[in-house]
Formats: C-alpha cells, structure tokens, sequence
C-alpha cells in the first residue's frame, strides 16, 4: 500500500478549489450564454474560467483545465451573442419595424 500524500504537498484543498471553480465556470458559462440580455453571467464565466485555468495549470488537473476553457469560452459566446442581440434590437428599434 502506498501512504497518503504529506500535508501540504498538493493534494486536495488546491486540487478540489481549482476543480470547483472550472465546474461554476462551466455552469454559469452555459447561464450566461442562454440569458444573453444580461452580461452578468458570462463576465463571471470569464472571470471563474481563468481562476479556474490558473488553479488546474497549477495542479496539472487536465479535466479542471478543460472545464474551465469551455466555460471562459462560453462566457465570451455569452458576450458576443449578446452584444448582437443589442445591436438586433437597437436596429429593429429604430426602423420603427416592432411585432407585439
């Protein structure tokens, strides 16, 4: 049998941090990119998907790393779709076209 690791050498607290923040990333990526009317949910996808990175890059945690990368990108989708739907709405506001 093999001991458990020393206090302090990496396992668990860093580990289980960088993995919960990639998976919150991931989440409100997916929160952010359907309510794109609201920017709120893909900035803090942005924000936990590079904290995220940065703690999996830290650990070596390769399935943290990817969680994140998806979230950071579904975040940035969030913005970009919703930046398009302002535009779509100012545009379509201001042709005076409205459907009720």
């Amino acid at each position: 049998m093999t001991p458990p690791p020393a206090p302090g050498s990496g396992g668990g607290q860093g580990d289980n941090s960088s993995r919960i923040m990639s998976i919150a990333s991931l989440v409100v990526g997916v929160i952010g990119l359907c309510s794109c009317m609201c920017f709120v949910g893909a900035i803090a996808a942005i924000v936990l998907g590079v904290l995220g990175k940065k703690g999996a890059e830290r650990t070596g945690d390769a399935s943290s790393r990817t969680m994140a990368l998806i979230g950071l990108g579904l975040g940035v989708a969030g913005i970009v779709v919703g930046i398009g739907w302002w535009i779509w709405m100012l545009v379509s506001a201001s042709s005076g076209y409205t459907t009720y």
